[in-house]
Protein backbone atom coordinates (compact mmCIF):
# COMPACT_ATOMS: atom_id res chain seq x y z
CA UNK A 1 0.00 0.00 0.00
CA UNK A 2 1.33 3.39 -1.00
CA UNK A 3 2.44 5.92 1.61
CA UNK A 4 1.49 3.56 4.40
CA UNK A 5 3.29 3.72 7.69
CA UNK A 6 2.91 1.61 10.78
CA UNK A 7 3.87 2.48 14.32
CA UNK A 8 5.08 -0.55 16.24
CA UNK A 9 5.58 -0.60 19.98
CA UNK A 10 7.33 -3.68 21.27
CA UNK A 11 9.45 -4.19 24.37
CA UNK A 12 9.15 -0.50 25.25
CA UNK A 13 10.62 0.69 21.93
CA UNK A 14 8.82 2.30 19.01
CA UNK A 15 9.56 1.42 15.38
CA UNK A 16 7.96 2.62 12.16
CA UNK A 17 7.52 -0.28 9.76
CA UNK A 18 6.09 -0.53 6.27
CA UNK A 19 4.16 -3.78 6.54
CA UNK A 20 1.69 -5.55 8.76
CA UNK A 21 3.04 -8.93 9.81
CA UNK A 22 1.34 -12.13 10.89
CA UNK A 23 2.12 -12.58 14.55
CA UNK A 24 1.67 -16.01 16.11
CA UNK A 25 -0.35 -16.10 19.33
CA UNK A 26 -1.61 -12.53 18.81
CA UNK A 27 -5.13 -11.30 18.14
CA UNK A 28 -5.90 -8.18 16.16
CA UNK A 29 -8.18 -5.33 17.21
CA UNK A 30 -8.85 -2.50 14.76
CA UNK A 31 -9.82 1.06 15.65
CA UNK A 32 -10.94 3.95 13.49
CA UNK A 33 -8.86 7.06 14.06
CA UNK A 34 -10.92 10.26 13.94
CA UNK A 35 -9.73 13.87 13.92
CA UNK A 36 -11.66 17.09 14.43
CA UNK A 37 -10.69 20.70 13.81
CA UNK A 38 -14.17 22.14 14.24
CA UNK A 39 -16.42 20.24 16.66
CA UNK A 40 -20.19 20.30 16.34
CA UNK A 41 -21.63 21.77 19.52
CA UNK A 42 -23.89 19.24 21.17
CA UNK A 43 -26.08 20.23 24.02
CA UNK A 44 -27.67 18.19 26.75
CA UNK A 45 -28.94 19.35 30.08
CA UNK A 46 -26.16 19.61 32.60
CA UNK A 47 -22.54 20.70 32.49
CA UNK A 48 -18.96 19.47 32.27
CA UNK A 49 -16.98 19.37 35.52
CA UNK A 50 -13.48 18.12 36.46
CA UNK A 51 -13.58 14.57 37.86
CA UNK A 52 -10.77 14.96 40.36
CA UNK A 53 -12.05 14.53 43.89
CA UNK A 54 -15.50 13.33 42.81
CA UNK A 55 -16.51 9.98 44.38
CA UNK A 56 -18.37 8.92 41.21
CA UNK A 57 -15.20 8.92 39.08
CA UNK A 58 -13.78 5.59 40.34
CA UNK A 59 -17.20 3.94 39.96
CA UNK A 60 -17.51 5.10 36.34
CA UNK A 61 -13.93 4.00 35.59
CA UNK A 62 -14.54 0.56 37.14
CA UNK A 63 -17.81 0.06 35.23
CA UNK A 64 -16.20 1.14 31.97
CA UNK A 65 -13.25 -1.23 32.48
CA UNK A 66 -15.61 -4.12 33.25
CA UNK A 67 -17.66 -3.36 30.11
CA UNK A 68 -14.43 -3.73 28.10
CA UNK A 69 -13.48 -6.96 29.83
CA UNK A 70 -10.62 -5.31 31.73
CA UNK A 71 -9.85 -5.96 35.36
CA UNK A 72 -7.76 -3.11 36.80
CA UNK A 73 -7.23 -3.23 40.53
CA UNK A 74 -9.12 -0.91 42.84
CA UNK A 75 -5.76 0.71 43.60
CA UNK A 76 -5.12 1.44 39.86
CA UNK A 77 -8.59 2.95 39.42
CA UNK A 78 -8.25 5.06 42.54
CA UNK A 79 -4.78 6.26 41.47
CA UNK A 80 -6.09 7.46 38.08
CA UNK A 81 -9.18 9.07 39.58
CA UNK A 82 -7.18 10.95 42.21
CA UNK A 83 -4.13 11.83 40.11
CA UNK A 84 -3.65 15.59 39.80
CA UNK A 85 -4.27 16.86 36.24
CA UNK A 86 -5.60 13.44 35.20
CA UNK A 87 -7.59 14.89 32.29
CA UNK A 88 -10.81 13.26 33.51
CA UNK A 89 -14.08 15.16 33.18
CA UNK A 90 -17.64 14.31 34.13
CA UNK A 91 -21.02 15.35 32.77
CA UNK A 92 -23.25 16.35 35.65
CA UNK A 93 -27.00 16.74 35.28
CA UNK A 94 -28.25 16.75 38.86
CA UNK A 95 -25.85 13.86 39.39
CA UNK A 96 -22.92 12.43 37.45
CA UNK A 97 -23.90 10.78 34.16
CA UNK A 98 -20.79 10.27 32.01
CA UNK A 99 -17.01 10.41 32.01
CA UNK A 100 -14.35 11.16 29.38
CA UNK A 101 -10.66 11.94 29.46
CA UNK A 102 -8.16 14.06 27.60
CA UNK A 103 -5.58 11.31 27.67
CA UNK A 104 -2.78 12.78 25.61
CA UNK A 105 -1.72 16.29 24.70
CA UNK A 106 1.04 16.76 22.13
CA UNK A 107 2.35 19.68 20.10
CA UNK A 108 -0.47 19.52 17.54
CA UNK A 109 -2.94 16.93 18.76
CA UNK A 110 -4.86 15.91 21.87
CA UNK A 111 -6.69 12.59 22.24
CA UNK A 112 -9.95 11.94 24.04
CA UNK A 113 -10.62 8.49 25.46
CA UNK A 114 -12.31 6.78 28.41
CA UNK A 115 -15.77 7.83 27.16
CA UNK A 116 -18.44 6.07 29.20
CA UNK A 117 -22.00 6.74 30.38
CA UNK A 118 -23.77 5.03 33.26
CA UNK A 119 -26.08 2.44 31.59
CA UNK A 120 -29.19 3.92 33.22
CA UNK A 121 -28.29 7.39 31.84
CA UNK A 122 -27.70 6.38 28.20
CA UNK A 123 -29.66 7.75 25.27
CA UNK A 124 -29.88 11.30 26.64
CA UNK A 125 -26.88 12.80 24.83
CA UNK A 126 -24.57 13.07 27.85
CA UNK A 127 -21.52 11.43 26.22
CA UNK A 128 -22.04 13.49 23.07
CA UNK A 129 -22.26 16.71 25.10
CA UNK A 130 -19.15 15.80 27.09
CA UNK A 131 -17.06 14.84 24.04
CA UNK A 132 -18.27 17.98 22.26
CA UNK A 133 -17.29 20.18 25.23
CA UNK A 134 -13.87 18.51 25.50
CA UNK A 135 -13.27 18.87 21.75
CA UNK A 136 -14.19 22.58 21.98
CA UNK A 137 -11.72 22.96 24.86
CA UNK A 138 -8.97 21.22 22.88
CA UNK A 139 -9.60 23.21 19.70
CA UNK A 140 -9.76 26.38 21.80
CA UNK A 141 -6.23 25.54 22.97
CA UNK A 142 -5.12 25.48 19.31
CA UNK A 143 -4.92 21.70 18.97
CA UNK A 144 -6.56 19.10 16.76
CA UNK A 145 -8.81 16.67 18.63
CA UNK A 146 -8.44 12.93 18.02
CA UNK A 147 -10.38 9.89 19.21
CA UNK A 148 -10.23 6.16 18.57
CA UNK A 149 -13.30 3.96 18.18
CA UNK A 150 -13.42 0.19 17.92
CA UNK A 151 -14.35 -0.33 14.28
CA UNK A 152 -16.98 -2.86 15.42
CA UNK A 153 -18.78 -0.38 17.67
CA UNK A 154 -21.39 1.44 15.55
CA UNK A 155 -22.54 3.63 18.48
CA UNK A 156 -19.08 5.16 19.05
CA UNK A 157 -18.35 5.54 15.35
CA UNK A 158 -21.71 7.23 14.74
CA UNK A 159 -21.24 9.52 17.74
CA UNK A 160 -17.86 10.83 16.58
CA UNK A 161 -19.01 11.35 12.99
CA UNK A 162 -22.08 13.27 14.25
CA UNK A 163 -19.80 15.58 16.27
CA UNK A 164 -17.76 16.73 13.27
CA UNK A 165 -14.95 14.18 13.45
CA UNK A 166 -13.59 12.77 10.19
CA UNK A 167 -11.99 9.36 9.65
CA UNK A 168 -8.22 9.73 9.33
CA UNK A 169 -6.99 6.14 9.32
CA UNK A 170 -6.93 2.94 11.30
CA UNK A 171 -4.98 1.72 14.27
CA UNK A 172 -4.23 -1.96 14.52
CA UNK A 173 -3.57 -3.22 18.01
CA UNK A 174 -2.07 -6.66 18.40
CA UNK A 175 -2.76 -8.34 21.71
CA UNK A 176 -0.94 -11.31 23.16
CA UNK A 177 -2.84 -13.31 25.75
CA UNK A 178 -5.40 -10.50 25.81
CA UNK A 179 -2.81 -8.01 27.07
CA UNK A 180 -2.40 -4.55 25.54
CA UNK A 181 -0.37 -1.46 26.41
CA UNK A 182 2.51 -3.51 27.80
CA UNK A 183 5.60 -5.30 26.56
CA UNK A 184 3.21 -7.73 24.81
CA UNK A 185 1.45 -5.03 22.78
CA UNK A 186 2.25 -4.21 19.19
CA UNK A 187 0.61 -1.25 17.47
CA UNK A 188 0.41 -0.36 13.79
CA UNK A 189 -0.95 2.94 12.48
CA UNK A 190 -1.90 3.31 8.86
Amino acid sequence: MKNEKHLTKFDESTVISSEVKELPDHTLKTYNLYVCNKPEKRGASGRMIPAQGRPEAPLLLAQMAASLGLEPSEKEIKALAEKENNGLYLWDDGGVCAIARIAFIGERYARINTVYTFPEKRGRGYAAALVSALAEKIVGDGLITTVLADENNPVSNGLYLSLGFATDGKIYEYLKNGVAHSENAIFYIR
